[in-house]
């Protein structure tokens, strides 16, 4: 007889802000919550990654609001994005 095991695991899907403004305080709030949270013991990717893809944001919203090209803010959005794609939660939480 073959037994066939499934590991599950919790898949979490964001909506994320389109503002940029709001991105950055909704990411700023997920960082926040998940430092020093035992349910997130080595979190993918890393907060530290994270964390200075919110300050590339941050800085390239800035330069978007004094008249820099918007396409760096383009980028550092999508580097947000691309780091919360595939995350997912520890399988205690599921």
């Amino acid at each position: 007889m073959t037994v066939v095991t499934t590991e599950h695991r919790s898949i979490a899907s964001l909506e994320l802000p389109k503002p940029a403004s709001k991105l950055i305080t909704y990411a700023t709030g997920i960082v926040t919550s998940m430092t020093n949270n035992p349910s997130f013991p080595t979190p993918v990717p890393a907060l530290a990654t994270v964390t200075g893809a919110i300050a590339a944001l941050q800085a390239a919203e800035t330069a978007a609001q004094t008249w820099v090209t918007a396409p760096v803010t383009l980028q550092a959005r999508t580097t947000i994005a691309g780091l919360t794609a595939g995350t997912t939660a520890p399988s205690s939480l599921a």
